[in-house]
């Protein structure tokens, strides 16, 4: 695929990502960071209690996604008391979204009541049904 044409359907990803997430979260923030290619950063930002969600968009066709890879670049244009988040998929799929599982626990332990789950507890769980 041509760097234009690569271009064009990450693009395409991001606007259909956005209008997803804004679909299915209401309320939520989501914001489409178009200067992200100049300045590094990231895809999408979600406004959260848990701290702003760092998104990476890829629309991706190969057997073996660099999901690490993309990963370790959304987590570099973190700042303190940011999520990393990397949102995937292939054509004819649904979307997938990888994280780490302390930021994973993190949001967890935001949407529940105080004292619902403890970090061990949260990360237990997200060994057990995660893997």
């Amino acid at each position: 695929m041509s760097g234009k044409s690569s271009r064009d359907k990450g693009a395409a990803g991001e606007r259909e990502l956005a209008g997803l997430l804004t679909e299915l979260l209401g309320n939520q923030t989501v914001q489409r960071e178009l200067s992200q290619t100049r300045d590094g950063g990231c895809d999408l930002v979600l406004r959260s209690t848990a701290g702003d969600v760092n998104v990476e968009v890829k629309r991706v066709e190969r057997r073996s996604p660099d999901i690490y890879g993309w990963l370790g670049q959304c987590d570099a244009s973190c700042e303190d008391g940011e999520l990393a988040v990397v949102a995937w998929r292939p054509s004819r799929r649904g979307w997938t979204v990888t994280m780490s599982v302390e930021d994973f626990a993190r949001l967890v332990r935001e949407a529940q009541p105080v004292g619902a789950w403890s970090d061990e507890k949260a990360r237990q769980w997200a060994l057990d049904n995660c893997s």
